[in-house]
């Protein structure tokens, strides 16, 4: 019985770190993207998942506009990626070195701070893996994991999806589609071996 309770008391206690550090990303979000104004939110998160898809070592990466809101973000990486909780965990830390707006997830030795991110301010987030002939789904709200799964896939594929709804709780603005392509225009111009997409044209 005494173990139980001292279990029951570590999870009362994770919870509790849980929901602290999302609640404190969403009540102070621009500490995260510096010089970002609330028009330009949603594209800051569109930014965060370009910039992890080419650390993740991408060679293409396809941004779609959906007419219901939701933004997607596919590339070819190889990240690993079968662990959702080290992509879309809803804990997170302050930085050792005193700056406690940096989140910080540990995922095989490096830091992944994007999705944890990009899952905290947005109202609903899908995300799949795929690699070799294994697949894995999850969805997400508000920082908070609802469900994952894998399973087997019979074609031989690699890459990451995630597919997101920038929460109009944070700020209520409509994604224009000419502001994402001038986004891609200088990613294009800057990571020449990546090829970039917009509604399935390519940018570049």
């Amino acid at each position: 019985y005494i173990k139980n309770t001292k279990t029951d008391t570590t999870m009362t206690k994770q919870s509790t770190n849980s929901i602290n550090w999302v609640q404190r990303i969403r009540q102070d979000w621009t500490s995260y993207f510096r010089d970002v104004q609330p028009e330009d939110f949603p594209y800051a998160l569109l930014a965060t998942a370009i910039n992890r898809s080419i650390l993740n070592g991408s060679s293409i990466i396809k941004v779609s506009l959906g007419n219901d809101g939701f933004i997607t973000v596919k590339d070819n990486s190889k990240v690993f990626a079968t662990r959702f909780e080290n992509l879309l965990t809803n804990r997170g830390d302050d930085n050792a070195a005193g700056h406690p707006c940096t989140v910080r997830r540990i995922l095989d030795g490096q830091w992944y701070p994007a999705y944890p991110l990009i899952n905290a301010l947005s109202k609903e987030t899908h995300v799949r893996f795929v690699w070799g002939k294994n697949q894995a789904n999850a969805k997400c709200s508000c920082g908070e994991i609802l469900w994952q799964e894998s399973h087997a896939d019979p074609r031989s594929r690699k890459g990451l999806t995630i597919r997101f709804l920038p929460d109009s709780d944070i700020q209520n603005v409509a994604i224009s589609a000419q502001c994402v392509e001038e986004i891609l225009w200088g990613c294009a111009a800057r990571f020449s071996t990546v090829s970039f997409y917009l509604n399935g044209e390519i940018i570049g």
